[in-house]
């Protein structure tokens, strides 16, 4: 799995409070590829890629080596930031090379 190679040194991050960084990390950051897969390959790939055995659901993971991030479908969610996430996801080239959504 692709993702998987990608995610191969991944810190994980479980279903518990999902605590704000320190200020310094917040804010301007590096560039990083998100890739949105549903929620139980997530959960899949990312224990996978980090050998997690936790009892919790994983709900994302990240490769600070390749700067990506494996994240839930934000489609899935009706929150104010997953709409917006959802909707600037749409706008994007589609995998068959066809044009993402235009707004008319």
């Amino acid at each position: 799995m692709k993702a998987a190679l990608l995610l191969q040194s991944a810190s994980l991050l479980v279903m518990q409070p999902c605590e704000r960084p320190p200020v310094q990390y917040q804010g301007d950051s590096v560039p990083a590829r998100i890739l949105f897969a549903p929620p139980e390959v997530v959960d899949a790939v990312c224990r996978r890629a980090g050998n997690a055995s936790s009892p919790y659901q994983i709900l994302a993971c990240t490769n600070v080596a390749n700067s990506t991030i494996l994240m839930p479908d934000p489609c899935l969610y009706d929150d104010n930031y997953a709409r917006l996430a959802c909707h600037e996801r749409s706008h994007l080239m589609r995998k068959d090379g066809s044009p993402g959504w235009s707004h008319g």
